[in-house]
């Protein structure tokens, strides 16, 4: 996990790239009671404890509105729970 280029954000890259299924990844998000926002072929938004969460089919993610990189951590820690 690293602070994003613009400092608004937190950016989450895998050790490893993924290949996400869409479909899948979405039903396992909603079944661990988390708020699908959007979904389109680049990216899906997901609202988690409240901070949107921008998640790409490669396995990364980007956690807005953290106020620092415990919170961050936290969120972050629930997306890949649910993956």
């Amino acid at each position: 996990m690293r602070p994003c280029k613009n400092r608004l954000a937190f950016d989450v890259v895998p050790r490893q790239r993924l290949s996400l299924d869409w479909q899948t990844t979405c039903q396992r998000l909603r079944a661990n009671g988390l708020e699908v926002e959007a979904e389109t072929p680049r990216l899906v938004l997901v609202r988690v404890q409240g901070k949107p969460v921008c998640l790409y089919p490669d396995g990364r993610f980007q956690v807005r509105q953290a106020r620092d990189a415990v919170e961050a951590k936290a969120v972050a820690v629930a997306v890949i729970g649910c993956l």
